[in-house]
C-alpha cells in the first residue's frame, strides 16, 4: 500500500479515533498520543491492511486496545517499585486531591445532563478546542448558531455546577 492510498483509507477515520481514544483516557494529550501511535502502527503494518474489509472497525479497535494498555500500564507503574520509591502525599496534598477529583466528577456529570448538541459542542470546543468553524459543519449549524449553543451550555454547566457544589458542601459539613 503506498503513502496515497494510505491517507485515503485512514486519514478520514482520525476525529474518530481521537473521540474513541479522548473518551476512554479522558485526557486530550493521552488521546491524542495514542491516536499518532495508532497511525503509526497502522503505518508499519500497511501491507497486511490490504485484507481489512471494515477500516473504520479495524481501527477503533486498535485504539481502544492501546488505550486499554496505557491504562494497565500506568496503573502498573505504581505497584512496579519497592514501597520507598512510591511518592507520599501529605495528608493536605491528599484532601485537595480528593477535592478535586469530586469537583471533576461534579463538573463531568454537569456536561453529561446537557442535552446532546450543547454536550456535543462544549466539548469540542472546550475539551477538544475545535475551531467554532469545523463545529459549525460538524454539527450543521451556522458559527453564530454555535457561539450561542455554546455559551448556553456554559452558562447551564455553570449553574448546576455551583447547585451541585454547594449541595455537596451541605451535605460534608452536616456531617460532620
Amino acid at each position: 500500500m503506498n503513502s496515497e492510498t494510505f491517507k485515503q483509507r485512514f486519514l478520514p477515520l482520525t476525529r474518530k479515533l481521537h473521540w474513541t481514544a479522548f473518551s476512554i483516557m479522558r485526557n486530550k494529550q493521552d488521546a491524542e498520543d495514542i491516536v499518532q501511535e495508532a497511525f503509526l502502527k497502522l503505518w508499519n503494518k500497511r501491507h497486511e491492511l490490504e485484507h481489512v474489509t471494515n477500516d473504520e472497525a479495524y481501527c477503533v479497535t486498535l485504539v481502544k486496545n492501546l488505550c486499554l494498555d496505557a491504562k494497565r500500564t500506568s496503573h502498573t507503574d505504581l505497584d512496579a517499585g519497592p514501597p520507598e520509591a512510591i511518592p507520599l502525599m501529605a495528608a493536605t496534598d491528599v484532601e485537595n486531591e480528593v477535592e478535586s477529583r469530586q469537583q471533576l466528577s461534579l463538573f463531568r456529570q454537569c456536561i453529561d445532563e446537557l442535552p446532546e448538541m450543547q454536550r456535543n459542542i462544549i466539548t469540542r470546543r472546550d475539551i477538544e478546542d475545535a475551531d467554532f468553524a469545523d463545529i459549525a459543519l460538524e454539527t450543521h449549524n451556522t458559527e453564530a448558531n454555535v457561539r450561542v449553543i455554546l455559551s448556553r451550555a456554559r452558562k447551564t454547566v455553570f449553574n448546576r455546577f455551583k447547585t451541585l457544589l454547594n449541595h455537596d458542601n451541605r451535605i460534608s459539613t452536616t456531617a460532620v
